[in-house]
């Protein structure tokens, strides 16, 4: 999920040595729970956000090498409670050689 954890971990990430970092969340950027000045920040540290976007699976051979990702259609249902459905048949894979997860623990 696109919040304030997840926007802090990914400037951590990039002050710890880290060349290319991108979060990847299911919201879109209007969606976003993390603070409107966070995301700010991060998108001028030159951290990539890819709204709309979740987790099919990771790919390697003992070692990470890239992440699947899936379409995220919606993020919450009719009642307002965190329930993403997917389009399946819309995917992108990014290289990748680490991979940070960070959700609500709420949000399960």
């Amino acid at each position: 999920m696109g919040g304030n954890a997840a926007v802090d971990v990914a400037r951590t990430a990039l002050r710890l040595g880290a060349k290319d970092v991108e979060i990847v969340c299911l919201e879109q950027r209007h969606e976003m729970p993390a603070l409107k000045e966070e995301i700010e920040a991060t998108l001028e540290e030159g951290i990539t956000i890819r709204n709309g976007w979740g987790p099919r699976r990771i790919l390697g051979n003992r070692t990470v090498e890239a992440i699947e990702l899936k379409s995220c259609t919606s993020v919450f249902d009719e009642d307002g409670r965190f329930n993403p459905t997917y389009d399946e048949a819309k995917l992108t894979k990014l290289k990748a050689d680490r991979v940070i997860v960070c959700y609500r623990a709420d949000a399960r």
